[in-house]
């Protein structure tokens, strides 16, 4: 997905579901394969990078991205995705894991965002993402 898909995603989701404006963003992926449990975790920041990807950060990420950490809802992210055109190509990812090593320093991976859904119980609009299967090594 790229930022244009998120955000006319999310439009579509206000058009049938309006009550959903306010409900929280978050992210979600099966740990298993479809059909195994869900991992959902609530998004607590964006931003957009200079290599032109925009990552969705889940909460407690946050610092480590240098982003004020809040409970963003469905409309606030499209008001925020609506005001940076310039955005609309950005690749569309979530930071889905961060390892801190013992200088100090993180990494991160990204995982590309997929689709979209709304969970109306947990009041929840939530973009699915995939972990990217790591190539074996040559031996």
């Amino acid at each position: 997905m790229i930022v244009a898909d998120v955000a006319e995603d999310v439009r579509q989701v206000l058009a049938e579901f309006p009550h959903a404006a306010a409900w929280r963003i978050g992210v979600a992926r099966y740990t298993d394969g479809p059909g195994s449990d869900i991992d959902v975790m609530y998004v607590a920041g964006f931003h957009a990078e200079a290599d032109g990807d925009f990552c969705l950060a889940p909460e407690g990420m946050g610092d480590v991205f240098a982003l004020e950490e809040q409970p963003w809802s469905a409309q606030e992210l499209l008001a925020e995705l609506d005001a940076h055109p310039d955005w609309a190509t950005h690749v569309a990812y979530v930071h889905s894991d961060l390892a801190e090593f013992p200088d100090g320093s993180f990494a991160v991976r990204n995982a590309p965002l997929s689709g979209t859904g709304v969970h109306h119980d947990a009041k929840l609009v939530y973009f699915y993402y995939e972990i990217q299967a790591q190539p074996e090594r040559a031996k």
